[in-house]
This record gives structure tokens, sequence and C-alpha cells, in this order.
């Protein structure tokens, strides 16, 4: 029988053989990471001098332009959530916070604070109590015990985006909106995580009622088609058989009868008029869930028109899910999680954070508004496998092989990082180029799994559009020692295109991917080179790079406006949230005194 002392021997063997391991493999493709940067990835990364005079009469010129002004407000909004297992309940506390201020790039300090009046508190709060009987309403497992169940569900995380993504709205949506802002959150990937199959949202599929009608599976539809955008091409009318519906959805709206002839769809899309009617025909008539169609397609007219019950669809369904909103964090109503006297599931709370963040995103354009999100830790590599990895095989770029990106550091964190060990040149800011989001679902593969098999670009399920959000990676703070990098953190940023800028970034280069489907046409946002000129994202890395202030030792390198933001959702929990629920458990004793113990009832009485 083995000691303890053997047991932790042997655990110690494994550690340092896993420790060795990798060791070697980093040092193996560190080396790599080199030998790449040094033959091509340096073309792709932005150094920046913001004292060069060229860089001032670029920012100045952006700022005129863009704002109209050069005193800007933000808000930086983040959140906070946690569960709580009572013993015959569970409450899921969610909040978020937002920081308001001055970023003046003519002033020192560049970024102030605004002060608020405890009535115009920026928050968002919501405390639900669920008692175990009905815990299984809000997880998509069954058969499970309190227990089990209760730690399946992540309905406070759900409800936490939502607080976060409707404070966002309430603020962009005041006449004193702020001119940016930052989110701690990856934009592109709220709007991909959020978007289940409309077929799976139940509130949809039962109908539920708003203003005396239902919110139907046409009305989830003309929600997912947005935002629409004209300058950016959104939805996009390139992607053939996968994207069509969408595109008829907007062009329908856009017209003033609501009404298109199948001559006009044939030239946006490109296609004969058989397929257009094929699409028409398979997509947008009957569902199974309706009894009416949306549209209607006349053959003796050859056109499609708008059923009229669906002309204020979308205002409607915003409407929807921001009243929803309102009763939840504003008037603490928890019943407005509840419809046909049961929990909202996790995908009807995804439902409604989409909608108010395409919601958002049109809102921004109107407004002229920065939409900023940035994300501290991630290990994926969208970057270096689908971005480069799609690239090379597109012919977008051909300056490398496939297999020299396959045996990089093994996230795009990594790799970024690393680079500033092997160029001393290198100093902060410095950032990646831009690249569209749709490479979340746009990747390298292979049909067989034979070795030799020539990789081809595929596609998963695309819930939103290229060119509607462009990802980069940065490094704002840096660290060296005699050469040696003692510290760096590299932040992942996203932003909300900026039609009048990133227009023609797009449209002479296009990829064929191959979906479930079919191959089909993709027309991303491209940010070539270092080189290319991109003032939005120069402005932008300015703003970030003054926001990072390290006067927090826990968060060096990282915008002190979305630490002050962090600190304010998790205060909520920590001084509020946790001291309620401890008195709230008592409170329920104290309500059904067969469940106290003698010890509980004596410590009541006292």
């Amino acid at each position: 029988m083995s000691t303890i002392s053997d047991i932790l021997k042997s655990y110690k063997k494994s550690l340092n053989i896993t420790s060795q391991r990798q060791s070697k493999l980093y040092s193996q493709r560190s080396g790599n990471v080199k030998e790449f940067y040094n033959k091509f990835l340096k073309k792709l990364i932005r150094e920046y001098n913001f004292e060069s005079k060229n860089f001032q009469n670029r920012l100045n010129d952006f700022l005129e332009k863009y704002f109209k002004k050069k005193n800007l407000s933000f808000l930086a909004v983040d959140g906070s959530c946690d569960k709580y297992q009572l013993e015959e309940f569970a409450i899921f506390f969610a909040a978020s916070y937002g920081i308001r201020g001055i970023f003046d790039p003519e002033s020192q300090p560049k970024l102030s604070y605004v002060r608020r009046d405890l009535k115009e508190d920026l928050s968002m709060v919501a405390y639900v109590p669920i008692p175990f009987a009905e815990l299984g309403d809000t997880s998509v497992e069954e058969g499970f015990n309190d227990d089990m169940n209760f730690n399946m569900v992540n309905i406070h995380n759900k409800l936490m985006l939502l607080a976060e993504v409707y404070l966002i709205f309430k603020e962009i949506n005041f006449k004193d909106n702020p001119d940016i802002i930052l989110w701690d959150q990856s934009l592109s990937g709220v709007m991909h995580w959020t978007a289940p199959n409309i077929n799976e949202i139940p509130m949809i599929k039962r109908h539920i009622k708003y203003e005396g009608k239902p919110i139907t599976y046409w009305d989830a539809m003309i929600s997912r088609a947005h935002p629409f955008n004209e300058d950016l091409d959104i939805p996009s009318s390139k992607r053939g058989f996968f994207n069509m519906p969408n595109r008829i959805i907007y062009e329908l709206f856009k017209s003033k009868g609501k009404s298109c002839s199948i001559g006009e769809l044939c030239k946006v899309f490109g296609e004969k008029k058989e397929e257009v009617i094929r699409i028409i025909q398979d997509f947008m008539t009957k569902n199974e869930l309706e009894n009416e169609e949306m549209i209607n397609y006349d053959k003796g007219k050859g056109e499609v028109n708008l059923n009229k019950a669906y002309i204020n669809s979308w205002e409607r369904t915003v409407s929807f899910v921001s009243n929803i909103c309102e009763e939840l964090f504003y008037k603490k109503n928890v019943n407005a999680l509840m419809y046909d006297g049961k929990w909202m599931s996790l995908t009807d709370i995804d439902f409604i954070s989409n909608v108010l963040l395409r919601r958002i995103c049109e809102i921004a354009w109107e407004k002229r508004v920065l939409l900023i999100g940035v994300v501290k830790d991630s290990y994926s590599k969208y970057f270096i496998r689908n971005y480069l990895g799609v690239g090379r095989i597109g012919e977008i770029y051909k300056d490398y092989e496939l297999k020299e990106i396959v045996n990089l550091l093994w996230s795009d964190r990594l790799t970024f990082e690393s680079l500033v060990e092997y160029d001393s040149k290198i100093n902060v800011p410095v950032s990646t180029i831009e690249y569209d989001s749709i490479f979340l679902t746009v990747f390298p593969g292979t049909k067989k799994m034979a070795q030799g098999a020539k990789p081809e670009i595929f596609t998963r399920n695309i819930p939103s559009p290229e060119r509607l959000f462009a990802k980069s990676l940065g490094l704002f703070y840096l660290m060296r020692k005699k050469n040696l990098t003692i510290f760096n953190h590299a932040l992942f940023i996203d932003r909300l295109l900026v039609p009048e800028f990133d227009k023609d970034k797009f449209g002479t280069l296009g990829i064929e991917a191959k979906s479930a489907e079919q191959s089909i046409n993709i027309k991303p946002f491209f940010d070539l080179t270092n080189k290319d000129k991109n003032p939005v994202y120069d402005f932008i890395t300015y703003f970030l790079y003054h926001t990072v202030t390290n006067k927090y030792s826990e968060v060096i390198g990282y915008p002190e406006p979305l630490h002050k933001a962090d600190w304010g959702a998790k205060t909520f929990n920590r001084k509020m949230a946790q001291s309620m629920i401890r008195n709230s458990a008592a409170i329920m004793k104290k309500k059904k005194p067969w469940q106290m113990s003698v010890r509980s009832r004596r410590g009541s009485k006292r």
C-alpha cells in the first residue's frame, strides 16, 4: 500500500515531467514565432508615435470629422454576479455598473471622471429568488436533484450580461449620450453566443404576448436580420443561399411600398430568377410555428410584398425586450422573468440580450458613438489560425505557408506577447492589424482526415454578418529589464465598424467558404497591413493607451475606467447583496418555524 509520502512524490514527479514537456514545447514554438515574425508577421504589427506631428494631424482630423469636437464623454461598463444556495430556494444576483468620464486629448491628465448624484447612479441590479421546485425551468438539463440542478444553472451569468447590455442601451438612448462606450466584453462574441436558433427560443415557440399581440417567429427573424446599414452592406448581399432571407427582409423594409420585384432581388444577389424564387418559397413562406406568412409572393406581378402586420415589427420587438428589462432592473419585479407560469429559459434571456445589442449598434451609427469592447484573457486563435489560415488558403496573403502558422504558440495572446522578446525596438502601444469578426466562424480545415488532404475554407452557422465588428490585439504596458521582458499583458479589442471610415475596406477581396448547404461568398472587412490607413483604430489605440493609468497593481495594462466599473459592480455584491441574502435565509425560516432547529429558534429570540 502506498503511503501519503509516496503519493506526493509520484504527483511531484508527474508535475515535473509535464513542466519539462511544456517548457520544451514553448521553446520550440517560440523559435517558430520569431522566424515567422521576421519573415511576415512584422507587416501586421502597428506601432505608434503619439508625439509625431503626422499622428497629431491625423488625430485632429478624425476628431473634427467624426465627433466634431475634441472634448469627449465616455461610459465604461462592467458587471458582477453570484448565486446562493439556501435551504429550499436559490437566489441569483446580477449587477452592472457604469462609470462616466471625460477624455480630452488637449488636457493633462487627459482622463477625468464625472461625479453623479446618487439618484443618477449608473447601475442595473436584479435579485432573483427561485424555489428549487422551479429551478429546472431555467436549465436545459432535466433529471437532476436540487444540488446538481443548482450547480448547472447559469442564469446569474446570463442576467449579468443582460444587465450590462441594458445599461448601455439606456445610456446610448439618452439625449446626453456618451461619445465613447467601453465595455468589458467581446462585442462580436456576445453577438455570436447570444443568437440561438430561432426555432429553439421558448418564448417564440409559445407565442408570448406583448400589447395583446404574440411575438412570432417572423418577429424574431426580422430582429435577426438587423442591424441595417447600407454603407457597410449589412445584411450582406454576397453570401448567396446562406444569407438571402435577411437581405430580402432588408430590401423590403427599405422600400417605400414595402415590396420588391424579383428582378430587383436578382440584381442584389447576382442570382438567377429561378434561384431567388426558390429561396423565397423555401424560407420566406409559411413556417411550421405560424399560421400566417410574413411576406407574399405575387407570381403574376413577379414581386414580393411585406405583410402589413409586420411593418413595425422591429420597433415592437425592441420595445418588448426593453420593457422586460425595465420591470426587472428598475421596478425590481422578479415576475418579469416569468411567462405562462414558468421561468424564462437561458435561451430566452440570450434572445433579449441579442435584440438589445443589435439595436445598440444601430443607435451608435445614428448618434456617432464609438462602441469598444475589451477582454483581458482569452486562449482563442481567431487571428493566427482562422484569419491568417483563411488568408493563406484564399490567397489574400502569399508570403508564408499554412504549416508555418500551425506550429506557432497555442494562442493569439501568447504569440503576440512573445513578439516583444524578439524585437527590442517594439514599444507600447503596439497592436496587430484589425480583422473582421466573421473569422470567429470562418476557418481553415480539410474535408478528409487523410494525410495530405488539401486545406479548404469552411464556415459554421453565422448569426451576425461580416463588416459589423473588427477585432485586434493590443499591448499598452511593457516592462523590460536588461533586455528581458518582466511584464506585459495583451488585451483583446473589439469595435463596431464606422461606415464613414470603414466602408472602403471591403468589396475588392472575397472568400469562398463551404457551409453545410453550399459554397458561399463572404466579403470581410480587410485591414491588410500596418501601412493601411485606419483613423478609427488609431484613435481607439490613443484613447485606450491614455486610460491605462496603471494605478492598481492587480490590473496593470488594463483600462482604469473598466476597473472602476468592475469595482462598483462587485461592491453591490459584497456590501449589499451578500448581507441581504444572508438575512433572507433567517426571514424564510421564521416564516416556517417547523423547519427551525432548537439552536436557530433560540438565536432568533435574542
